[in-house]
């Protein structure tokens, strides 16, 4: 990344799976010496990620409404789909934990030097 974004403020997106168009902004926050951490760091963020091949964003939302709404028509089929592919019921789509993200993201070893 360091080839991408030089400056604080930088901004680059990725985009993530081709076919349903998932794009995030990384920002460059700030600049460390090359031995003050060895794995990413997430300083903020919100809303949790989307579930793997739940669509694009829209599709991905009309889950999530289902998903909130009992009474919703398609609520037993994104409920059922959840708990064949993911073994459980248990998403929260506005749910954000910073510190286990950052325990996850701590896995990550960065080469340093």
């Amino acid at each position: 990344m360091r080839e991408v974004l030089r400056a604080i403020g930088d901004r680059a997106t990725y985009w993530y799976d081709f076919g349903d168009d998932w794009y995030h902004q990384v920002v460059l926050e700030a600049v460390l010496p090359a031995n003050a951490v060895a794995h990413p760091v997430c300083v903020g963020g919100r809303r949790a990620g989307p579930l793997e091949d739940s669509g694009g964003i829209h599709s991905y939302q009309e889950m999530c409404a289902a998903l909130a709404d009992p009474t919703h028509p398609d609520h037993s089929e994104a409920r059922g789909w959840l708990e064949e592919v993911y073994g459980r019921f248990d998403c929260d789509p506005a749910h954000f934990d910073r510190a286990e993200l950052n325990r996850r993201l701590a896995e990550i070893a960065l080469p340093l030097g």
